[in-house]
């Protein structure tokens, strides 16, 4: 236990109304994730209720900071559920608490509450998937190369269909529409989100530090077996041979096809 469980406690309690209700009405069910010491648990439990509520748009600076990130994904969950208290039931959501107790980035907690709403837009998933790519690249960036041959640090691999990524562009689209005149989103006559059928030719896309960009079918192949090898153990050159009969794949000389893919900064080899 540490002064960080109490910060913990006291940062979902500063968005969390329904945890500061719930901490009072039985505080050893709800402050039992955080490891409290007895003085630090009647500390939090004498601050009065009111004082957690006094800035209301706390949750909503958060949320500006975080839903760009994934922007289409949330205009597409709003777009469905009409209310913007979906939004603000992040802040209540198991995915939002267990960021707070395990210092999690809150992007990533965000992403995780949208796929577990159960909402049925059905392009939402492909599109949450590429944005959730994005963010996880970005965090990924400054990792530091495990051994052997690895997929570099800041990339990330995704299998996904040419709908997915045109119901992207549309949601960023009318977001960016929408921009020019927020006022819009006050008139009954506002444009709609009208999204492109999901489906279409698959896609394969690789993300370097959250930039997208499309690649080959075998070369996405390969990157993905040696990222799945990599994870039972390092990688070496000469492992390339049943790397690639493993995915059916004949190359004439793996050995140069390790080299250019090192040159082309989709491994690192350490």
């Amino acid at each position: 236990m540490s002064h960080h469980d109490l910060q913990r406690a006291l940062v979902v309690a500063l968005h969390d109304p329904a945890f500061v209700a719930a901490m009072h009405v039985d505080p050893d069910a709800a402050l039992a994730p955080f490891r409290l010491a007895a003085a630090e648990r009647a500390q939090l439990l004498a601050v009065d209720p009111r004082a957690f509520a006094v800035d209301r748009l706390r949750g909503r600076r958060v949320l500006k900071a975080i839903a760009p990130e994934l922007r289409a994904s949330m205009a597409i969950a709003l777009a469905e559920t009409r209310s913007f208290a979906f939004a603000d039931r992040f802040f209540s959501s198991a995915a939002f608490h267990g960021a707070i107790l395990r210092d999690q980035p809150l992007v990533l907690a965000l992403a995780h509450y949208l796929a577990g709403a159960g909402l049925a837009t059905p392009q939402l998933a492909g599109v949450l998937a590429i944005e959730r790519a994005r963010a996880e690249s970005r965090r990924d960036a400054a990792r530091r190369p495990g051994p052997g041959l690895a997929v570099a640090p800041g990339i990330r691999l995704l299998a996904t269909t040419t709908g997915a990524l045109a119901a992207l562009q549309t949601a960023e689209q009318h977001l960016f529409e929408l921009s020019l005149l927020p006022h819009m989103a006050l008139c009954d006559d506002r444009p709609l989100l009208t999204l492109p059928p999901p489906g279409g030719d698959s896609l394969y896309l690789v993300v370097r530090a959250g930039e997208l960009s499309d690649l080959p079918e075998p070369l996405f192949r390969t990157l993905h077996a040696i990222e799945n090898a990599a994870t039972r153990g390092p990688v070496a050159r000469a492992d390339m041979v049943a790397i690639l009969a493993s995915i059916n794949l004949r190359v004439p000389d793996p050995a140069q096809l390790a080299a250019d893919l090192l040159a082309d900064a989709y491994l690192t080899e350490a």
